[in-house]
């Protein structure tokens, strides 16, 4: 099974093996059961597989950024805590 072959969620490179292998279904509705269409399928597949590691490895650098960003922010935090606390004392 494979993700949705709607052409807005895809490349166009992709987009292209997905109506080749529509074709090829269409055009060979029976042929497509004994392996007919099995080559546009293996290409669509690891266009798919492309764009899914693709998009992989930049949500993990989104989630690295974002996880930097908030141990910066935590770290801030505590300093101002920190202070805050000093200051406290001194009066």
């Amino acid at each position: 099974m494979h993700t949705d072959l709607a052409a807005h969620l895809h490349s166009c490179k992709c987009n292209d093996f997905i109506l080749l292998l529509k074709q090829c279904h269409k055009d060979y509705p029976f042929k497509k059961f004994i392996g007919a269409c099995n080559e546009f399928d293996r290409l669509m597949v690891r266009c798919l597989k492309e764009e899914r590691l693709e998009r992989r490895a930049k949500n993990m650098e989104k989630s690295k950024e974002m996880k930097r960003r908030i141990k910066e922010m935590i770290k801030q935090e505590r300093e101002l805590k920190e202070r805050r606390q000093k200051e406290d004392r001194k009066l």
